[in-house]
């Protein structure tokens, strides 16, 4: 059984914020910057009295990450808006096969199809190969994957 790949937590970051669509990752980057510039072009209090020193520390502890924190959020975030919109690139200009079903028209198609009930598309008959209806013969829309609409044939 093979190891996976050690990833830093940026990549896991990266990861995970590019299964969110490019515009709203890239929103987030945004979003991100102005909150933490916020946060972190405050100014600090004074200085704390003898034995308060620890009430000080949080404040210049959060302060200090907020200041690296405000450049570093949005270039992963917008790291995964670049990889989020190529993979939507990819993702529209090749077709996925259709899995578990057969994508030759089937005989009947010769006639008049129906149009699908979600999109209006016209549907193509097709063949389930797999699950509870394997082998009977169903409307598919001709969209599919984008449109997932779906008649008994008749």
């Amino acid at each position: 059984m093979g190891r996976r790949r050690k990833t830093s937590p940026a990549e896991d970051f990266i990861a995970i914020a590019s299964k969110l669509p490019w515009w709203l990752a890239l929103g987030l980057a945004v979003i991100s910057y102005f909150l933490l510039h916020a946060f972190a072009s405050q100014p600090l209090t004074a200085a704390p009295a003898p034995g308060q020193m620890t009430s000080f520390l949080m404040p210049v502890l959060l302060k200090g990450l907020a200041t690296a924190g405000q450049y570093i959020l949005p270039l992963l975030f917008g790291v995964a808006a670049l990889l989020s919109g190529v993979q939507q690139r990819k993702r529209s200009s090749s077709p996925q096969p259709l899995s578990g079903f057969s994508a030759e028209p089937h005989q009947a198609n010769a006639g008049i199809s129906p149009h699908c009930p979600v999109c209006s598309s016209s549907m193509v008959r097709r063949d389930a190969k797999r699950g509870a209806n394997a082998g009977k013969s169903f409307w598919g829309c001709s969209q599919y994957p984008r449109c997932k609409g779906t008649q008994a044939a008749g």
